[in-house]
């Protein structure tokens, strides 16, 4: 199988091409770069493009498509190598101009090709038991945040052009689980975003949601402030705290715990397990299934809510 990988940013070299690698059946990877190369990998099935190279011998047809670049050309790059695939995976997020919500040529692009958002986290074992969770217990209420330090200020997500800011860069992880797991009649109820005079981009925010059966569900997020990585569910004969729900070690056995009614802390252990290697292979595999979260309606309606928190 060959893979197109458009951008060699940050990462892509950390992340994206680390779990391709590991795919035996995958013979070919092919990386288009803009004027430099930012990180060489050696393995031989890795071949490096210049992207204003008019000369480059890329293929024609490709098994899948993945777009690595930053988020106010996504879009740009998907319209330009729609062509060379059935399959696109595009990293999040997929845009960060939202008139793409309106555009015809896009919800058709979209539907006639199997293309996806990339959110890896959905594709960890954790998801299901989750889902487990959600339908067998009684729920009252939710809270899920994903809060990272101050990174490399020359970096994408401090530059509002280029589509940063946590909303986009952190937000868009817990709104898109609460929206896709616990999204059945979710309405968006209250939501605030928080600047800093000395950046051009807001720096994290808190969304607050409700469905027909769940009247208290937060999403929190933040960007230069002290990591935070979870999510929480409040049944109502359990606390279970999923820590590391969207960044995990796969090197590591994932472990979660619940607290019962006797104030005990109980753990469970689901093993190791690379999500962004399950997340190729379930493509390249053709398990469309478990990209549930990624078809039309579900794209559509949790940038509809990001929409809604920036016009708030």
């Amino acid at each position: 199988m060959n893979i197109l990988l458009v951008g060699n940013g940050q990462h892509a070299n950390k992340r994206i091409i680390p779990s391709l690698i590991q795919l035996d059946f995958v013979s070919k990877i092919d990386i288009v770069f803009n004027e430099v190369i930012h990180h060489k990998v050696d393995d031989s099935r890795i071949n490096y493009f210049n992207k204003n190279d008019k000369d480059n011998s890329l293929d024609s047809s490709y098994e899948l498509i993945i777009y690595a670049t930053r988020p106010d050309i996504h879009l740009e790059n998907f319209y330009e190598y729609y062509d060379f695939s059935n399959k696109h995976l595009i990293e999040k997020p997929i845009s960060s101009n939202f008139n793409f919500l309106k555009e015809v040529s896009f919800e058709k692009k979209y539907k006639n090709k199997k293309v996806f958002e990339s959110l890896m986290y959905f594709h960890h074992p954790v998801i299901k038991k989750i889902q487990t969770i959600t339908f067998n217990e009684i729920i009252k209420s939710i809270k899920c945040s994903f809060k990272v330090p101050h990174t490399d200020f020359e970096h994408y997500r401090y530059k509002k052009k280029f589509g940063g800011g946590s909303l986009l860069d952190q937000g868009i992880y817990p709104i898109s689980l609460i929206s896709s797991i616990f999204g059945e009649n979710l309405k968006l109820i209250d939501s605030n975003l928080h600047y800093n005079s000395d950046f051009e981009v807001d720096l994290g925010g808190i969304a607050k949601f409700k469905n027909n059966s769940i009247q208290n569900i937060t999403a929190e997020w933040g960007l230069g402030v002290e990591y935070e990585n979870y999510l929480e569910i409040n049944s109502l004969n359990f606390q279970y705290v999923f820590p590391f729900i969207f960044s995990k070690n796969e090197s590591l056995s994932y472990e979660y715990y619940l607290i019962n009614e006797k104030n005990e802390k109980l753990f469970e252990t689901l093993g190791k397990s690379d999500q962004f290697k399950n997340m190729y292979t379930d493509i390249l595999d053709n398990k469309f299934n478990n990209f549930f979260y990624s078809n039309f309606n579900e794209l559509t309606k949790r940038y509809s809510f990001i929409s809604e928190i920036f016009d708030s």
